[in-house]
């Protein structure tokens, strides 16, 4: 299972423009998509919050928590996740 965090009740809205930036805008309330660009490979567990962008070709481990953009063929891991290694 893999849950994106886009509003307060869920839900994904792909064709808005996101607005957050500082880190402190993750729990405004309002909704903010999610891009999850071709090739990307997403394991079990995972929690992408709103305002993301998974760059392409990327990678993200299980269980991690992805609070900031995810640079293209990278893999992140961890909470918060965190570049481990480019591909």
């Amino acid at each position: 299972m893999i849950r994106f965090l886009t509003s307060q009740g869920g839900g994904a809205r792909g064709t808005e423009t996101c607005s957050c930036s500082p880190a402190e805008d993750i729990n405004a309330g309002a909704a903010a998509p999610i891009v999850i660009e071709n090739d990307v490979f997403v394991e079990m567990e995972a929690l992408i919050l709103k305002c993301v962008t998974i760059g392409e070709g990327a990678v993200v481990g299980a269980g991690s928590v992805v609070t900031q953009d995810v640079p293209s063929r990278t893999v992140v891991a961890g909470n918060p996740a965190t570049v481990v290694r480019e591909l």
